[in-house]
């Protein structure tokens, strides 16, 4: 039994690999098409996430002005559930698939969050609902 275990950790470990490697390699290929400006803020961004990968904790939002932020989907969730909202009913007032809002619950938000519209108006509910602004985006209640 140890010896599938092993295996399987190995192949886990493998596609682990494989999967940064790609990261990597559509990062290089971003990189290579950037101006001075972009690849700057992009080099920025990635210290702030190699920090986080080597402490044990993946950054859930990196966003182009090299600020990392933690989004808490679970929180999010917290605040939609208390108000009484299922996630269809809040992707009608916001503007979001469902499957969309649950992935974000999940903590998978897009890298654009802040400069799409409908992103904004996620994150503007949840603020004024729960008071919850990880993004430290500029709300008036």
């Amino acid at each position: 039994m140890s010896k599938h275990i092993n295996q399987a950790r190995e192949s886990l470990e493998k596609s682990k690999k494989q999967l940064v490697e790609a990261y990597l390699n559509t990062i290089r290929e971003s990189y290579q098409k950037m101006g001075e400006k972009q690849r700057t803020q992009l080099s920025s961004s990635l210290e702030k996430f190699v920090e986080g990968v080597e402490v044990g904790k993946i950054p859930k939002v990196v966003v182009p002005e090299g600020k990392t932020y933690e989004f808490d989907g679970d929180t999010a969730r917290k605040i939609r559930e208390a108000v009484g909202l299922s996630l269809q009913e809040l992707g009608e007032i916001v503007g979001i698939p469902k499957g969309t809002l649950s992935d974000w619950e999940k903590g998978h938000l897009p890298r654009h969050i802040k400069t799409s519209e409908r992103g904004i108006n996620y994150l503007k509910w949840i603020y004024e609902k729960g008071d919850y602004n990880p993004l430290e985006l500029n709300f008036s209640k």
